[in-house]
C-alpha cells in the first residue's frame, strides 16, 4: 500500500475523526455548536460514511470547499480570523498529518533542544493527535532555569505578529517538499488545494487556518527554519533560544549578545514574510521567580494543574488589583493575565459582588470573555442548588446590561449570547424577542445556528418556509449545510412532496458538506425513496447498501425532538444545552475510562460496588456487569506523581458505609468529618456541598449522561438514587458462612 492510498483509507480517515471529536471538545477557539450538525451526521451514517469517503478520494472527486471567517476580536483592537471549515474538510486535513502519513515524518525532523510545542503524540491509541500542551509548556520554562543556571541572567522574549495569518501556503508546500522530504505529489497537490482555497484573500495567498492541530503542526514545520537557524548560528555566539508555538525566548550572558540575536531573528524572519510584535524587551533576571511563575499555566491548553496552596493564595490575592487595573484601562501585563485566567479555571468563589465584576469586565478584555463565561455558568449551577432566587435575578440583569452594549465585540456577544441561551433563568423576559430578532436579521450566522438549537430544544415551531429562506440567502455551501440541519424539526408539518424536493436538493448539490446533511435528513425519513442521486459525495454514500444493524444493537432514533450529542461510538441525546454549547469549564484527565451502555443512562439503574480495600469499584448497570476500574483510571485523585485518592472519592466511599447502616446518617456534619478523617484540614459543610458538586460532575462524565446521581429534593441528607454496596467487611455476614471467603464474581444481592 503506497502512502497515498495509506492516507485515505478508511482507517485512517477513523482515527482523524476520533482526533478531530477530541479537539473540538477542547479547543480553545470554540465555536460550538456550528460543527454539532455535520459530526451527528456523520455518527449516524456510521461507517458507510468512510467507507464512502475513501472511495470518494481515491477516485479523484475531493474538491476542499471555501469556508466562512469568524473574526474573534483582540484585547488591541485586532481581529483574529478562524476560517470555519466544513467537517469533511477537516477530516482529510487531519488524516494527511497523522501519524503514520507525515506527522512523524514531519515531527521527527524537528528539534527537541529547542522547540517544544505542537509536537506529535507518539502514542497512536491516544485519543490526542498532539502531546499535551503543558508538558511542553513545563519543558520550555525548565530550559530557561537550566540556562539561568549557566549564567544566562538575560533574557528577551517575544512573539510573531499575526503568526497563521503570514504563513505563505506555497512556501510552506515547498518546505515540505525540499527540506522535509516528503515526496508523494498526490497528497502534497491536495495539502496544497487545501491550503489555498481556505485563504482569506484568494488573491494574496497566505495563511493557514486557525484553530485546527493540523495547522498547529504546519505552523511548528515553517518555524522550524528558524530553529536551525538559531541552533546553527546563534548558539556559537552566547546565546540560548527556545521557542514554544510562536512565543519565543533568547538568553544570553550579556546584553549586547541578546540585542544582536534579537536583530538577526528580525531580518532572518523577514525574508520568510514574518514580523515581530513591537512589545519586545530585554531584561536582566537576578532569579528563576517569573520563569517559574509563568510555568502555572499555558494560554494553548486546559489541562488544570495543581500547584501549593500558598502559591494559588498569592494568585488569589492578586486578582482585586489586576480586576482594578481592567476596570481603570491599565496595562496588565502576561503573567497578570495569566494568574487570572488559572484563576478563572479553577477557583470556586461565587460572592455575588465578584461574578457581577466579571461580567462588567468583558467588553474591556475580549480575550477573558471565554474563562469569564464558562466560570459563570458553573457559579449558575451552584447558586441554583441552594435555589438563591435573588442572586440569580442580580445576575441575569448584569448579563441583561452588558449583552445590550453597543461597545461589545461580536465574539464576546456571541459567548454570551450561548450562555443566555444554554440557562434557562437568564433574561427570561428579553430572551424570545432577541431570538427573533436574530433570526431576523441579515448575516451572524453563528448567532443564527445557537438561536435555531434554542428554539428546536423549547419545541417552539420552526417553519419549513423560513429555514428554506436561510438556506437560499446563504453565501456559501457550510452555511446551507448548517441550516440544512434544521429541516428536520419542520418536516413533521410539511406535506411529503416538500420534504421529498428538499431532501433531493440536499442530495443533489455540488457540496461533499450539503450531502452529507441531506443523507442524515434521508435516513432520517424512512417513506421518502429517491432513486436518482448524482451529489459529489451522497451518490458514494447512498449508492452501496447500507450495513444492517444486529437485532440486538441499540438504534437511536432520528426525531426532530432530538439534538444528540456524540460520544464515543454513542449518539446521545442532549440533555444540558451548556454542554452543547461549551459553556462547561474544561478539564482534561490524565487517564480515560470510556464506558459503553444500551442506552442513555439512568442512574437509578447503577449500582457500585466498592471492592476490598476501597481502592476500585465495579459498575453494573440493569444488573449487567460493565467495568472493573481503580479510582486513578476514573480519575479520582490529586497529585500527578503520587495520585492519592481525592475527597470525591472519600465522599464516595462515605457514602458506601453509611448505605451498609443507615445512609440516612449521611448529612453535610457526619459526612464533614468521614472525609476528612485521613486528612489534617478541617472541611465545612459548605467544602461538603462543594465535593458533592464536584463528584456528580465527575460521575455524569464517567456515565455520559446529565441524568442527576442523587435525590436534591432531599435537604436532609445525601441520598444517591444509584445503588452503592460496601466493601465486603461490611456487607452481610451471612453472605460469608462457615468462615468461606465472599467470590467478588458472584452477584450476592
Amino acid at each position: 500500500m503506497n502512502l497515498f492510498e495509506k492516507f485515505s483509507s478508511r482507517e485512517n480517515l477513523k482515527q482523524a475523526f476520533k482526533y478531530l471529536k477530541n479537539e473540538l471538545k477542547h479547543s480553545s477557539l470554540s465555536i460550538s455548536p456550528i460543527n454539532h450538525p455535520a459530526l451527528t451526521a456523520i455518527d449516524a451514517i456510521g461507517d458507510q460514511f468512510f467507507i464512502a469517503l475513501e472511495k470518494y478520494i481515491r477516485d479523484g472527486k475531493y474538491t476542499p470547499e471555501r469556508g466562512f471567517f469568524v473574526y474573534i476580536a483582540k484585547d488591541n483592537l485586532g481581529l483574529r480570523p478562524v476560517c470555519v471549515l466544513s467537517m469533511i474538510d477537516r477530516i482529510v486535513y487531519q488524516a494527511i498529518l497523522n501519524q503514520d502519513i507525515l506527522g512523524f515524518k514531519l515531527d521527527g525532523q524537528l528539534s527537541d533542544k529547542v522547540c517544544f510545542a505542537h509536537r506529535v503524540n507518539d502514542d497512536k491509541n491516544s485519543e490526542y493527535f498532539l502531546s499535551l500542551y503543558f508538558n511542553g509548556w513545563d519543558a520550555f520554562h525548565k530550559a530557561q532555569e537550566k540556562a539561568f543556571n549557566n549564567d544566562y541572567t538575560w533574557k528577551a522574549e517575544f512573539d510573531i505578529q499575526q503568526y497563521y495569518e503570514n504563513i505563505p501556503a506555497r512556501k510552506l508546500i515547498k518546505l515540505l517538499n525540499q527540506d522535509f522530504g516528503i515526496r508523494d505529489e498526490k497528497i502534497l497537490g491536495l495539502l496544497e488545494k487545501q491550503l489555498t482555497t481556505w485563504i482569506e484573500y484568494p488573491d494574496l495567498p497566505k495563511g493557514i487556518p486557525q484553530g485546527p492541530n493540523a495547522s498547529s503542526l504546519l505552523g511548528n514545520i515553517y518555524l522550524s527554519l528558524l530553529d536551525r537557524f538559531a541552533e546553527n548560528e546563534l548558539t556559537e555566539k552566547g546565546i540560548r533560544y527556545f521557542r514554544y508555538v510562536d512565543d519565543i525566548v533568547i538568553m544570553g550572558q550579556k546584553k549586547e549578545d541578546v540585542l544582536k540575536a534579537t536583530e538577526e531573528i528580525v531580518h532572518f524572519l523577514r525574508d520568510y514574510h514574518l514580523n515581530l510584535n513591537e512589545k519586545t524587551h530585554v531584561k536582566k533576571l537576578e532569579n528563576t521567580t517569573t520563569i517559574k511563575a509563568m510555568r502555572i499555566f499555558s494560554d494553548y491548553d486546559d489541562i488544570i494543574t495543581e500547584i501549593p496552596r500558598d502559591e494559588f493564595s498569592r494568585i488569589e490575592g492578586t486578582i482585586p488589583d489586576i480586576m482594578k487595573k481592567i476596570t481603570n484601562g491599565e496595562n496588565v501585563d502576561k503573567p497578570e493575565l495569566r494568574d487570572f485566567k488559572y484563576y478563572l479555571r479553577i477557583a470556586t468563589n461565587y460572592d455575588i459582588a465578584f461574578l457581577v465584576s466579571l461580567i462588567e469586565i468583558i467588553p474591556l478584555r475580549p480575550s477573558l470573555v471565554v474563562p469569564i463565561v464558562r466560570y459563570i455558568t458553573e457559579a449558575l449551577e451552584y447558586i441554583r442548588t441552594f435555589e438563591n432566587l435573588i442572586e440569580i435575578e442580580i445576575l441575569s440583569d448584569s448579563i441583561e446590561n452588558i449583552y445590550y452594549k453597543s461597545e461589545m465585540s461580536e465574539w464576546s456577544k456571541f459567548w454570551i449570547f450561548k450562555l443566555i441561551v444554554s440557562d434557562k433563568d437568564l433574561m427570561a423576559k428579553s430572551i424570545g424577542r432577541e431570538i427573533k430578532k436574530i433570526l431576523a436579521s441579515q448575516g451572524i450566522t453563528i448567532f443564527k445556528v445557537v438561536a435555531l438549537y434554542h428554539e428546536a430544544m423549547k419545541r417552539n415551531e420552526i417553519e419549513f418556509d423560513f429555514v428554506n429562506r436561510l438556506v437560499l440567502e446563504s453565501k456559501n455551501d457550510i452555511e446551507k449545510s448548517l441550516f440544512s440541519f434544521f429541516f428536520l424539526n419542520t418536516f413533521k408539518n410539511a406535506r411529503a412532496s416538500t420534504v421529498l424536493n428538499c431532501i433531493e436538493k440536499s442530495l443533489n448539490a455540488n457540496s461533499h458538506e450539503r450531502n452529507l446533511i441531506g443523507c442524515y435528513l434521508y435516513q432520517s425519513n424512512p417513506q421518502i425513496k429517491i432513486d436518482d442521486v448524482d451529489g459529489v459525495f451522497s451518490s458514494y454514500i447512498l449508492n452501496k447498501k447500507q450495513p444492517k444493524k444486529d437485532a440486538g444493537e441499540n438504534q437511536h432514533p432520528v426525531s426532530p425532538e432530538n439534538y444528540y450529542l456524540v460520544s464515543g461510538n454513542n449518539l446521545l441525546p442532549v440533555a444540558s444545552p451548556s454542554s452543547l454549547f461549551g459553556m462547561q469549564r474544561p478539564k482534561r484527565y490524565r487517564n480515560s475510562l470510556d464506558l459503553i451502555f444500551p442506552e442513555l443512562v439512568c442512574f437509578n439503574k447503577v449500582t457500585i460496588k466498592i471492592k476490598e480495600g476501597m481502592r476500585e469499584i465495579e459498575i453494573f448497570y440493569n444488573g449487567k456487569y460493565i467495568e472493573k476500574a481503580d479510582y486513578v483510571k476514573l480519575e479520582f485523585y490529586t497529585g500527578e506523581k503520587q495520585q492519592k485518592p481525592n475527597r470525591s472519592w472519600g465522599f464516595l466511599c462515605a457514602l458506601s458505609v453509611l448505605s451498609a447502616t443507615d445512609i440516612r446518617q449521611a448529612t453535610p456534619e457526619k459526612m464533614r468529618s468521614m472525609i476528612a478523617i485521613d486528612t489534617k484540614t478541617t472541611l465545612s459543610t459548605t467544602n461538603v456541598h462543594q465535593i458533592k458538586r464536584t463528584l456528580v460532575k465527575r460521575l455524569r462524565e464517567i456515565f455520559k449522561t446529565d441524568d442527576n446521581p442523587f435525590d436534591d429534593d432531599n435537604r436532609e441528607y445525601y441520598k444517591p438514587v444509584f445503588s452503592i454496596i460496601p466493601e465486603p467487611a461490611l456487607r452481610l455476614e451471612e453472605l460469608r458462612p462457615q468462615g468461606g471467603r465472599l467470590n467478588e464474581n458472584i452477584n450476592y444481592e
